[in-house]
């Protein structure tokens, strides 16, 4: 098997899955904790994000319930041109 440049060795998946299936008072709330189990599973972890949308019956329209990042760049916004810090074996 290959080493990912990527995912880190021995990431803790199962602790992603349980964030994702753990109660929350509401959307933001479990998106920040699944958005911070992920951050475990990448080697460039400055930033990660997540982005979920709910639409309508027909997808004609839609209303965004999870929309946030986490870590030190985050508040860059989507796809800055500064460069990334190294990344942590």
């Amino acid at each position: 098997m290959v080493a990912s440049a990527i995912v880190r060795p021995r990431a803790d998946w199962v602790r992603v899955l349980e964030a994702a299936y753990e109660p929350a008072a509401d959307d933001p709330t479990w998106g920040r904790e699944v958005v911070g189990a992920m951050r475990q599973l990448f080697r460039c972890n400055d930033a990660v994000g997540m982005q979920i949308v709910e639409h309508d019956p027909g997808c004609l329209a839609g209303r965004s319930l999870v929309n946030l990042g986490m870590g030190p760049t985050a508040e860059l916004g989507p796809m800055s041109s500064r460069s990334s810090r190294a990344c942590a074996a």
